[in-house]
């Protein structure tokens, strides 16, 4: 527990351009998975 809030503003401050990179990859990712299961579910 300890180690762990100790490493997450150090990983913070490491990684900032590449944590906003990876949410907009999960982002695209996310919607992407949601229009397809919308597309199964109710097809136009």
């Amino acid at each position: 527990m300890r180690s762990g809030s100790r490493g997450a503003p150090h990983f913070r401050n490491v990684g900032g351009s590449m944590g906003k990179m990876a949410i907009f990859l999960g982002g695209f990712l996310v919607l992407t998975i949601l229009i397809g299961v919308l597309a199964t579910i109710s097809p136009v």
